[in-house]
């Protein structure tokens, strides 16, 4: 059966650097199965990377991993906070002790000299 319409794909030998022509469907299946494959030299060749599928498919994968990576950080980072403030709220409830003001009582040798007391200290 012959076909009108053919997509083709170039591809170029890495070892002899010969350009030749193949179907984009034989090219697609030999990068899905990554079988071997030879140029018209008879060169050996194959297709061993990841797929726009594969590379599309772990790019998923790896935003779906940090994606729940913030997630966690960001309730971790909630989770403490919340209990800071639960903290901070149980220290203000605490009352701190109030200094007592002591008064002292002058007696004795704690009265208040008058300036007559001083000048008799000051002569002696």
């Amino acid at each position: 059966m012959v076909q009108d319409n053919v997509d083709l794909y170039c591809e170029e030998c890495p070892s002899c650097h010969l350009l030749f022509w193949i179907s984009l469907e034989h090219h697609n299946r030999l990068v899905k199965s990554k079988e071997s494959f030879s140029c018209p030299n008879g060169h050996s060749q194959s297709y061993s990377g990841k797929t726009a599928e594969q590379k599309l498919k772990d790019c998923i994968e790896e935003k779906e991993r940090l994606r729940q990576y913030w997630d966690d950080s960001c309730a971790k980072s909630n989770e403490y906070y919340d209990n800071w403030k639960k903290v901070e709220k149980e220290l203000k409830k605490i009352k701190k002790p109030k200094k007592k003001k002591r008064k002292i009582k002058a007696s004795g040798s704690f009265k208040k000299k008058s300036k007559t007391d001083l000048k008799e200290v000051k002569k002696e």
